[in-house]
């Protein structure tokens, strides 16, 4: 009796799994194409636009790469971002975004994020030279 209890329990635990499993894949997104141009070349299409508009990132750090969609927009980009670094000068208030175009153009749209406040990086700031 006590055997065919436990026989039952451990179906039901590996029913329910599966049916969590199956439930998860579900509503998991659908797999994107590989982008058109590898996460290298978007980064030194990003880096030479940078330059060639004399942009100054000497207070930022590069924080991140990916592909995304910009603005609802139906094709997907690479989205390249500069954040401000907190241990450098004030006057450093903004991300520093840069789309490109999976055909390697930068899009129009690129530009910085204003929205940080001199206080929050003051905050920053010091919780930096605190650790």
């Amino acid at each position: 009796m006590m055997k065919t209890a436990m026989k039952r329990t451990s179906i039901m635990v590996m029913a329910v799994t599966l049916v969590l499993a199956i439930t998860a894949y579900g509503f998991s997104p659908a797999a994107e194409p590989k982008p058109a141009i590898p996460l290298p070349k978007a980064l030194q299409i990003a880096q030479e636009h940078v330059k060639k508009k004399g942009i100054d990132v000497s207070n930022h750090y590069l924080d991140r790469i990916w592909v995304g969609h910009v603005d609802g927009r139906k094709n997907r980009r690479w989205i390249v971002s500069w954040s401000p670094d907190p241990e450098k000068p004030a006057g450093n208030k903004s991300w520093l975004i840069i789309t490109i175009k999976m055909n390697g153009k930068v899009d129009s749209k690129s530009g910085g994020v204003p929205w940080i406040s001199e206080q929050y990086l003051e905050f920053i700031r010091k919780q930096a030279t605190s650790n």
